[in-house]
């Protein structure tokens, strides 16, 4: 049972350390002047669909979007999104991705492998460090007033809907904390951040503990072990490994 509480107590931590970075990511981070790239389309088989998807890489952040033209011809124009800008003054990267780089999440490969089967557009947003933990998508819906506004789902908005009138949003300034995990990360930082709890938890201990045995202590409570017999165990909590002393420590006569 021992064993079980001190490998539990660093998951927990590394737990709550993996969702407290990934929504101080997605809070505070700037939203401008990240990677740019863009997607090639990559359904061949399809030639009558036609995505325009683009990747916005920053620190610790990824922000997918794309419009889907479900009636492509060549001359059609592929149909307006109620998103614009979703990425301030973004640092634009030559060449076109064959397919969305790192480990698979969201709704983004959904749309490039059958964009039949999506809506006309879409944007998603994921966080966490070392490695994405969670995400969520910014999505138009209607309000009780009946009104068209774009409103998060799979997390906590940080500001009231914004209402759609007719013009694009600008989609940098929305901001949500990420409800949706990619488990793969998710794991990796709670494994990460655990395992640096455990290191800092038993490195402080082991510190107390040699402290503790150059004072004439016992190293599992601190009681003072000043007058009893060479060998004893520690009175107050009868932890065995007092019996063992340190042989700079004379007991007074």
């Amino acid at each position: 049972m021992r064993i079980l509480r001190a490998i539990a107590l660093p998951l927990v931590l590394g737990l709550t350390t993996t969702v407290a970075v990934a929504w101080g990511i997605a809070a505070w981070l700037p939203q401008e002047e990240w990677e740019q790239r863009n997607v090639a389309y990559a359904g061949d088989s399809d030639p009558g669909c036609m995505v325009t998807m683009r990747e916005y890489r920053g620190f610790g952040a990824v922000r997918r979007a794309w419009t889907i033209d479900h009636e492509f011809s060549g001359r059609r124009k592929i149909p307006s999104s109620p998103f614009e800008v979703e990425i301030l003054s973004p640092s634009f990267v030559s060449g076109l991705l064959a397919h969305l780089s790192g480990p698979a999440w969201g709704d983004a490969p959904g749309a490039l492998a059958d964009p039949r089967k999506t809506g006309h557009y879409g944007v998603e947003h994921a966080t966490g460090w070392p490695v994405l933990a969670g995400w969520y998508i910014l999505d138009d819906s209607v309000s009780v007033s009946r009104d068209v506004v774009i409103d998060v789902k799979g997390g906590i908005p940080l500001q009231p809907p914004m209402p759609f009138g007719g013009f694009p949003v600008i989609t940098w300034r929305l901001r949500a904390l990420p409800l949706r995990p990619i488990w793969r990360g998710l794991a990796i930082d709670t494994a990460l951040y655990g395992a640096a709890c455990l290191l800092l938890i038993g490195g402080t201990g082991a510190a107390r503990r040699v402290v503790r045995r150059r004072r004439g202590r016992c190293p599992r409570c601190g009681y003072d072990l000043a007058g009893l017999q060479d060998g004893a165990v520690c009175p107050e909590c009868g932890a065995r490994e007092a019996m063992v002393r340190p042989t700079h420590c004379v007991r007074r006569r």
